[in-house]
Protein backbone atom coordinates (compact mmCIF):
# COMPACT_ATOMS: atom_id res chain seq x y z
CA UNK A 1 0.00 0.00 0.00
CA UNK A 2 1.51 3.48 -0.64
CA UNK A 3 0.11 6.61 0.40
CA UNK A 4 -2.20 7.00 -2.91
CA UNK A 5 -4.08 4.34 -1.82
CA UNK A 6 -3.99 4.87 1.95
CA UNK A 7 -6.54 7.91 1.06
CA UNK A 8 -8.09 6.79 -1.85
CA UNK A 9 -6.94 8.91 -4.95
CA UNK A 10 -5.20 7.53 -7.89
CA UNK A 11 -1.33 8.23 -7.86
CA UNK A 12 -0.95 11.42 -10.09
CA UNK A 13 0.79 11.67 -13.22
CA UNK A 14 3.02 14.60 -13.49
CA UNK A 15 4.70 16.24 -16.60
CA UNK A 16 8.10 18.51 -15.44
CA UNK A 17 7.70 20.77 -18.54
CA UNK A 18 10.78 23.15 -19.94
CA UNK A 19 10.24 25.84 -22.64
CA UNK A 20 13.53 26.61 -24.21
CA UNK A 21 14.79 29.14 -26.98
CA UNK A 22 17.84 28.32 -28.25
CA UNK A 23 20.30 31.29 -29.27
CA UNK A 24 20.69 32.10 -32.64
CA UNK A 25 23.85 31.69 -33.09
CA UNK A 26 23.53 27.34 -32.40
CA UNK A 27 23.11 24.80 -35.11
CA UNK A 28 19.88 22.95 -34.64
CA UNK A 29 22.17 19.61 -34.93
CA UNK A 30 24.48 20.55 -32.37
CA UNK A 31 21.23 21.69 -30.03
CA UNK A 32 19.17 19.05 -30.63
CA UNK A 33 22.40 16.51 -29.81
CA UNK A 34 22.21 18.19 -26.49
CA UNK A 35 19.25 17.83 -25.56
CA UNK A 36 19.20 14.02 -26.57
CA UNK A 37 22.14 13.45 -24.47
CA UNK A 38 20.29 15.04 -21.41
CA UNK A 39 16.91 12.83 -21.97
CA UNK A 40 19.61 9.75 -22.11
CA UNK A 41 21.26 10.76 -19.03
CA UNK A 42 18.30 11.31 -17.37
CA UNK A 43 16.60 7.82 -18.10
CA UNK A 44 20.43 6.42 -17.30
CA UNK A 45 20.04 7.68 -13.60
CA UNK A 46 16.47 7.02 -13.31
CA UNK A 47 17.30 3.18 -14.19
CA UNK A 48 20.29 3.03 -11.86
CA UNK A 49 18.18 4.52 -8.58
CA UNK A 50 15.83 1.97 -9.51
CA UNK A 51 18.16 -0.78 -9.17
CA UNK A 52 20.22 0.07 -6.57
CA UNK A 53 16.56 1.18 -4.35
CA UNK A 54 15.35 -2.48 -5.54
CA UNK A 55 18.96 -4.20 -4.14
CA UNK A 56 18.62 -2.25 -0.82
CA UNK A 57 14.76 -3.25 -0.56
CA UNK A 58 16.09 -6.62 -1.08
CA UNK A 59 18.35 -6.73 1.48
CA UNK A 60 16.79 -5.14 4.24
CA UNK A 61 13.63 -7.44 3.46
CA UNK A 62 15.56 -10.52 3.47
CA UNK A 63 16.92 -9.39 6.93
CA UNK A 64 13.97 -8.72 8.23
CA UNK A 65 12.86 -11.98 7.91
CA UNK A 66 15.50 -13.92 9.12
CA UNK A 67 14.59 -11.08 12.25
CA UNK A 68 11.73 -12.19 13.38
CA UNK A 69 12.41 -15.58 12.41
CA UNK A 70 15.21 -16.09 14.71
CA UNK A 71 12.94 -14.06 17.47
CA UNK A 72 10.21 -16.60 16.57
CA UNK A 73 12.36 -19.74 16.85
CA UNK A 74 12.28 -20.35 20.89
CA UNK A 75 8.55 -20.29 20.54
CA UNK A 76 8.40 -23.54 18.53
CA UNK A 77 7.66 -26.65 19.77
CA UNK A 78 9.25 -29.01 17.15
CA UNK A 79 12.42 -26.40 15.78
CA UNK A 80 13.46 -28.49 12.45
CA UNK A 81 14.66 -26.90 9.81
CA UNK A 82 11.13 -27.91 7.92
CA UNK A 83 9.46 -25.54 10.53
CA UNK A 84 11.17 -22.72 10.07
CA UNK A 85 11.49 -22.71 6.42
CA UNK A 86 7.27 -22.76 6.84
CA UNK A 87 7.93 -19.63 8.90
CA UNK A 88 9.72 -17.92 6.93
CA UNK A 89 7.36 -18.78 4.20
CA UNK A 90 4.28 -17.43 6.19
CA UNK A 91 6.17 -14.13 7.18
CA UNK A 92 7.16 -13.39 3.42
CA UNK A 93 3.86 -13.65 2.25
CA UNK A 94 2.49 -11.66 4.60
CA UNK A 95 5.56 -8.86 4.19
CA UNK A 96 4.47 -8.80 0.78
CA UNK A 97 0.39 -7.80 1.18
CA UNK A 98 2.40 -4.35 2.60
CA UNK A 99 5.44 -5.10 0.25
CA UNK A 100 4.46 -5.87 -3.60
CA UNK A 101 7.07 -7.25 -5.60
CA UNK A 102 9.86 -7.13 -3.19
CA UNK A 103 12.73 -9.63 -5.35
CA UNK A 104 12.51 -9.93 -9.24
CA UNK A 105 11.30 -8.10 -12.01
CA UNK A 106 13.12 -6.36 -14.76
CA UNK A 107 10.84 -2.66 -14.47
CA UNK A 108 11.78 0.00 -11.96
CA UNK A 109 8.85 -0.40 -10.45
CA UNK A 110 9.25 0.81 -6.23
CA UNK A 111 8.89 -1.93 -3.73
CA UNK A 112 8.31 -1.60 -0.17
CA UNK A 113 6.02 1.00 1.18
CA UNK A 114 6.09 3.45 -1.69
CA UNK A 115 3.96 0.76 -3.43
CA UNK A 116 4.42 0.57 -7.01
CA UNK A 117 5.36 3.33 -8.11
CA UNK A 118 8.28 3.54 -11.20
CA UNK A 119 11.58 5.05 -9.85
CA UNK A 120 12.60 8.62 -11.64
CA UNK A 121 11.19 9.29 -15.09
CA UNK A 122 8.91 7.19 -16.34
CA UNK A 123 8.91 9.08 -20.13
CA UNK A 124 10.31 11.94 -21.52
CA UNK A 125 10.16 14.03 -24.88
CA UNK A 126 11.77 17.02 -27.35
CA UNK A 127 9.45 18.60 -29.86
CA UNK A 128 10.12 21.70 -31.52
CA UNK A 129 7.49 24.62 -32.05
CA UNK A 130 6.85 25.43 -36.06
CA UNK A 131 4.99 28.07 -37.68
CA UNK A 132 1.32 28.03 -37.99
CA UNK A 133 -0.18 27.68 -41.22
CA UNK A 134 -3.68 27.48 -41.85
CA UNK A 135 -6.62 29.52 -43.63
CA UNK A 136 -8.98 28.78 -41.24
CA UNK A 137 -9.55 32.34 -39.28
CA UNK A 138 -9.86 30.27 -35.74
CA UNK A 139 -6.60 28.71 -36.55
CA UNK A 140 -4.91 31.69 -37.55
CA UNK A 141 -6.60 33.86 -34.70
CA UNK A 142 -5.39 31.04 -31.95
CA UNK A 143 -1.88 30.77 -33.50
CA UNK A 144 -1.51 34.62 -33.40
CA UNK A 145 -2.69 34.75 -29.71
CA UNK A 146 -0.29 31.57 -29.34
CA UNK A 147 3.14 33.88 -30.12
CA UNK A 148 2.03 36.98 -27.83
CA UNK A 149 1.58 34.19 -25.59
CA UNK A 150 4.88 32.98 -25.90
CA UNK A 151 6.23 36.72 -26.02
CA UNK A 152 4.56 37.48 -22.77
CA UNK A 153 6.62 34.66 -21.13
CA UNK A 154 9.28 36.35 -22.17
CA UNK A 155 10.76 34.39 -25.17
CA UNK A 156 11.93 35.76 -28.38
CA UNK A 157 9.40 36.01 -31.50
CA UNK A 158 10.37 38.44 -34.09
CA UNK A 159 11.46 36.89 -37.15
CA UNK A 160 15.06 36.30 -36.43
CA UNK A 161 14.88 34.79 -32.90
CA UNK A 162 15.78 31.55 -31.91
CA UNK A 163 13.64 28.46 -32.29
CA UNK A 164 11.84 27.20 -29.27
CA UNK A 165 11.48 24.06 -27.52
CA UNK A 166 9.90 21.85 -25.44
CA UNK A 167 11.02 19.21 -23.09
CA UNK A 168 8.48 17.16 -21.47
CA UNK A 169 9.76 14.54 -18.50
CA UNK A 170 6.94 12.36 -16.94
CA UNK A 171 6.81 10.76 -13.47
CA UNK A 172 4.63 9.19 -11.18
CA UNK A 173 4.01 10.79 -8.01
CA UNK A 174 5.23 13.92 -6.29
CA UNK A 175 7.88 12.03 -5.13
CA UNK A 176 9.29 11.61 -8.05
CA UNK A 177 9.81 15.52 -8.47
CA UNK A 178 12.39 14.81 -6.10
CA UNK A 179 14.15 12.04 -7.78
CA UNK A 180 14.21 13.83 -10.96
CA UNK A 181 15.72 16.88 -9.33
CA UNK A 182 18.35 15.05 -8.03
CA UNK A 183 18.86 13.38 -10.84
CA UNK A 184 19.59 16.78 -12.60
CA UNK A 185 21.32 18.58 -9.75
CA UNK A 186 23.47 15.80 -7.86
CA UNK A 187 24.03 12.82 -10.89
CA UNK A 188 24.25 15.10 -13.69
CA UNK A 189 25.71 17.98 -12.15
CA UNK A 190 24.12 21.50 -13.31
CA UNK A 191 27.34 22.04 -14.37
CA UNK A 192 27.84 18.75 -16.13
CA UNK A 193 29.13 18.44 -19.67
CA UNK A 194 25.52 17.51 -20.83
CA UNK A 195 23.69 19.75 -18.22
CA UNK A 196 26.18 22.67 -18.40
CA UNK A 197 26.37 22.98 -22.53
CA UNK A 198 22.66 22.72 -22.45
CA UNK A 199 23.00 26.12 -20.07
CA UNK A 200 25.64 27.57 -22.68
CA UNK A 201 22.89 26.61 -25.70
CA UNK A 202 19.68 28.36 -24.60
CA UNK A 203 18.63 31.77 -24.52
CA UNK A 204 15.52 31.96 -22.37
CA UNK A 205 13.45 29.12 -20.74
CA UNK A 206 10.25 28.12 -18.56
CA UNK A 207 9.52 25.59 -16.25
CA UNK A 208 6.27 24.55 -14.62
CA UNK A 209 4.96 21.18 -13.40
CA UNK A 210 1.40 19.59 -14.45
CA UNK A 211 -0.90 17.31 -13.47
CA UNK A 212 -2.40 15.13 -15.99
CA UNK A 213 -6.17 15.48 -15.61
CA UNK A 214 -7.27 13.45 -18.60
CA UNK A 215 -6.00 10.92 -21.60
CA UNK A 216 -7.38 9.64 -24.33
CA UNK A 217 -4.48 7.01 -26.57
CA UNK A 218 -1.03 6.59 -25.82
CA UNK A 219 0.54 9.10 -24.01
CA UNK A 220 4.29 7.97 -25.07
CA UNK A 221 3.65 7.14 -29.47
CA UNK A 222 6.07 8.67 -31.43
CA UNK A 223 4.71 8.44 -35.13
CA UNK A 224 7.04 10.47 -37.21
CA UNK A 225 4.17 11.87 -39.09
CA UNK A 226 2.86 13.19 -35.75
CA UNK A 227 2.56 16.90 -34.89
CA UNK A 228 1.22 18.08 -31.61
CA UNK A 229 -1.48 20.94 -31.60
CA UNK A 230 -0.53 22.77 -28.12
CA UNK A 231 -3.71 24.77 -26.78
CA UNK A 232 -2.87 27.17 -23.76
CA UNK A 233 -5.50 27.99 -21.67
CA UNK A 234 -7.64 28.74 -18.11
CA UNK A 235 -10.45 28.07 -16.20
CA UNK A 236 -12.84 31.14 -15.92
CA UNK A 237 -13.26 32.12 -12.42
CA UNK A 238 -17.34 31.54 -12.18
CA UNK A 239 -16.83 28.04 -13.39
CA UNK A 240 -15.51 25.55 -10.59
CA UNK A 241 -12.84 23.09 -11.29
CA UNK A 242 -15.30 19.55 -11.64
CA UNK A 243 -17.75 20.42 -13.74
CA UNK A 244 -15.58 22.36 -15.93
CA UNK A 245 -12.79 19.30 -16.23
CA UNK A 246 -15.59 17.16 -16.94
CA UNK A 247 -16.82 19.52 -20.26
CA UNK A 248 -13.35 19.69 -21.14
CA UNK A 249 -12.60 16.19 -21.21
CA UNK A 250 -16.02 15.11 -22.91
CA UNK A 251 -14.64 17.78 -25.82
CA UNK A 252 -10.79 16.42 -25.83
CA UNK A 253 -12.62 12.79 -25.98
CA UNK A 254 -14.74 13.43 -29.08
CA UNK A 255 -11.65 15.62 -30.85
CA UNK A 256 -9.48 12.35 -30.61
CA UNK A 257 -12.52 10.03 -31.92
CA UNK A 258 -12.48 12.61 -34.70
CA UNK A 259 -9.11 12.90 -35.71
CA UNK A 260 -8.06 9.75 -34.88
CA UNK A 261 -5.29 11.07 -32.84
CA UNK A 262 -1.99 9.34 -31.46
CA UNK A 263 -2.95 10.92 -27.80
CA UNK A 264 -5.27 13.95 -26.90
CA UNK A 265 -4.42 14.76 -23.15
CA UNK A 266 -5.15 17.90 -21.00
CA UNK A 267 -2.95 19.22 -18.12
CA UNK A 268 -3.32 21.44 -15.17
CA UNK A 269 -0.73 23.22 -13.86
CA UNK A 270 0.00 21.75 -10.30
CA UNK A 271 -0.59 24.01 -7.17
CA UNK A 272 0.61 27.10 -9.27
CA UNK A 273 4.45 25.30 -9.73
CA UNK A 274 5.25 27.90 -12.76
CA UNK A 275 4.06 30.18 -15.06
CA UNK A 276 1.79 30.75 -17.67
CA UNK A 277 -2.09 29.56 -18.38
CA UNK A 278 -3.43 27.10 -15.78
CA UNK A 279 -3.98 24.56 -18.29
CA UNK A 280 -2.53 22.65 -21.41
CA UNK A 281 -4.53 20.23 -24.05
CA UNK A 282 -2.43 18.33 -26.31
CA UNK A 283 -3.70 16.85 -29.05
CA UNK A 284 -1.00 14.56 -31.12
CA UNK A 285 -2.30 14.32 -34.93
CA UNK A 286 -0.91 12.71 -38.14
CA UNK A 287 -0.56 14.25 -41.10
CA UNK A 288 2.40 17.26 -40.33
CA UNK A 289 -0.51 19.93 -39.64
CA UNK A 290 -2.51 19.09 -42.77
CA UNK A 291 -5.89 18.61 -40.83
CA UNK A 292 -5.48 22.27 -39.37
CA UNK A 293 -7.91 23.55 -41.75
CA UNK A 294 -9.97 20.80 -40.47
CA UNK A 295 -9.64 21.20 -37.15
CA UNK A 296 -10.44 24.67 -37.44
CA UNK A 297 -13.65 23.62 -38.80
CA UNK A 298 -14.34 21.50 -36.74
CA UNK A 299 -13.61 23.54 -33.40
CA UNK A 300 -16.15 26.15 -34.90
CA UNK A 301 -19.16 24.15 -34.90
CA UNK A 302 -18.48 21.67 -31.80
CA UNK A 303 -21.18 21.85 -29.35
CA UNK A 304 -19.70 22.80 -26.60
CA UNK A 305 -20.33 24.92 -22.66
CA UNK A 306 -20.17 28.40 -22.92
CA UNK A 307 -17.85 28.43 -20.61
CA UNK A 308 -15.70 25.77 -22.68
CA UNK A 309 -15.96 28.16 -25.72
CA UNK A 310 -15.10 31.07 -23.33
CA UNK A 311 -12.21 29.40 -22.19
CA UNK A 312 -10.51 27.42 -25.02
CA UNK A 313 -11.74 28.40 -28.05
CA UNK A 314 -12.16 32.00 -27.67
CA UNK A 315 -9.07 32.34 -24.94
CA UNK A 316 -7.12 29.41 -26.24
CA UNK A 317 -3.71 30.54 -27.48
CA UNK A 318 -2.20 27.66 -29.91
CA UNK A 319 1.23 26.63 -30.69
CA UNK A 320 2.13 23.42 -33.07
CA UNK A 321 5.08 21.51 -32.39
CA UNK A 322 6.93 18.94 -34.19
CA UNK A 323 7.82 15.64 -31.96
CA UNK A 324 11.33 15.16 -32.43
CA UNK A 325 12.39 12.72 -30.00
Amino acid sequence: MNVYEAFKFPVPVISYCVLHQARKNVEKEDYLRTTRQLHERVREESEKLAWTFRREHNEAFARTVELISSRLRPFLQTPIKTDEEEVRKVIREGLEQLSPDPVGGLDRRIAGGLGGLQIGSTWSAEGMFVPVSSDHAMIKRMAKEGREYFGSLGFQMDKGAGRMFESMFVVEGGLNLDVLEHIVRDRLGIYSTTHGQHLLEFENVTFSSFNLVFLCGNLAGHPNSAVELVIYFSKPLEVQYEPFRSALSSVIQQFHDKFGSVHSSVWQRKLGLGVGKEYIARLRISGEGKQLSAVGKWLSSVPVEDFIRKSVLEGGKLALKENLF
